[in-house]
Formats: C-alpha cells, sequence, structure tokens
C-alpha cells in the first residue's frame, strides 16, 4: 500500500461524517421550513377565521386567543374565561366540578340590564359580581349554593344595570375583600 492510498482510506470516515452533517442539516432546515409554511399557509387562515367568530359588538374580545384575559383589582389579577355566545352563556359553569383559584369567567353582555343567573346543575358554590361597562363592581352576591332542584333561586339586582356577569369561587368576595365600587382593570393575555 502506498502512502497516497493509506492517507485517503484515513480521511474517507470524515469526508463520510461530513456528509451525514450536511445532509441531517439539509434535512432538518427543510422540515423547519415545512413547519413554517404549513403554520402560514394552513394554520394561519384558520386562526384568522376563530379570531373573526370570537369578535363581539362591545369589542371587549378582539381576538380569538384573547377568550382569556386578565382581570385585576389592586394587586392581584384573575384569569377570566369569556361567556360571549348564547351556547357559552346557557353553559357557563355548570358540570364543573371545581374552579381555579385565581380563575374566573365573565359573561360579555352587548346591553347593560338587570341579568339574573342560577345554580342550576352547578356543582361548586359561586360568588357573583355584576359589573357596569367600565368593570366597576355594582352588585355582588356571594356564596350562591348548587342547586339541582327543578325549580332554583335567581340572583341578580332588581334595579341595577350590569354589562357584565363574574362568576367566581364562592369565597373569594370574602378573602379579597371586593366590595361595591371595586373597579377591576382588564388586560389582555396576548
Amino acid at each position: 500500500m502506498t502512502q497516497d492510498t493509506q492517507h485517503t482510506n484515513k480521511t474517507t470516515p470524515h469526508v463520510k461524517n461530513y456528509i451525514h452533517a450536511i445532509v441531517y442539516t439539509t434535512i432538518w432546515i427543510m422540515s423547519a421550513v415545512y413547519f413554517f409554511l404549513s403554520v402560514r399557509y394552513v394554520f394561519a387562515p384558520l386562526w384568522e377565521k376563530m379570531r373573526e367568530q370570537a369578535r363581539t359588538v362591545t369589542g371587549v374580545v378582539e381576538d380569538w386567543y384573547a377568550t382569556w384575559s386578565d382581570l385585576c383589582l389592586r394587586e392581584t389579577c384573575f384569569g377570566i374565561e369569556y361567556a360571549i355566545t348564547a351556547e357559552q352563556k346557557e353553559q357557563g359553569l355548570m358540570w364543573r366540578e371545581e374552579l381555579w383559584v385565581l380563575s374566573w369567567m365573565l359573561f360579555v353582555y352587548d346591553e347593560p340590564s338587570n341579568y339574573r343567573f342560577w345554580m342550576k346543575n352547578t356543582l361548586i358554590p359561586l360568588d357573583m359580581l355584576w359589573l357596569d361597562q367600565n368593570y366597576t363592581t355594582v352588585y355582588i352576591h356571594q356564596n350562591a349554593q348548587p342547586c339541582t332542584a327543578q325549580i332554583c333561586p335567581s340572583y341578580g339586582p332588581d334595579t341595577v344595570a350590569a354589562s357584565y356577569v363574574l362568576e367566581l369561587n364562592g369565597w373569594v368576595v370574602e378573602q379579597y375583600g371586593i366590595n361595591i365600587w371595586d373597579t377591576f382593570v382588564l388586560t389582555s393575555s396576548n
């Protein structure tokens, strides 16, 4: 064997590793490009459609991904799940066995009124807050108990109009010292 042949045999494994690295890098780059194009041209139009469907007349929910936001009072912020559509409002928190401590449901209405709520098929005690268009608390009902009867009592203000109703765990109002005229600040989570 000549010295040139020995030199070629020694470099061949390095060349093979170099070729493998180029092939794997090319595959990785092509996968990344494919993923980007899939997101941009397949999922983005679906995302836009969902965002458009989530828009409301009141402008509270501007984007689909903003259906979770934060509602802050003093230094504490609470996660908000929106009930916007008639179906979402009808379902509310029914059949839920628990609600996260800092997670609430905000019912959004187009027109202020004295909306009433009941606890039919709700499995956990709830505090309920009625808020005006500025997110100021105008009425509170604390610790509404679950109801499994055919006819359940309804709760809400008789004379005060609200634009939003907030449902939360049945001990939160007392623990956080929430009072009439407390004003919340809505911040988008996006």
